[in-house]
């Protein structure tokens, strides 16, 4: 069976883009964006050093150190 065209067919129009392309600007930092991240920043080390204690502290306990 052969495919053929049909003549009352429309011709293909663009693709529709749905997607939203921003620019290239970075954006804004605020105050409160900036010492949120510094918190953040500190509590990770914060969590590092408490780590490090416990462990040096199991450590200790179980004469391993």
């Amino acid at each position: 069976m052969a495919l053929t065209l049909r003549r009352d067919a429309e011709p293909i129009g663009p693709p529709t883009d749905d997607y939203l392309i921003e620019g290239e600007a970075e954006p804004q930092r605020t105050a409160g964006g900036q010492i949120i991240q510094v918190l953040m920043i500190l509590l990770i080390l914060v969590l590092a050093v408490l780590s490090l204690g416990i462990f040096w502290m199991l450590g200790l306990l179980f004469n391993i150190l």
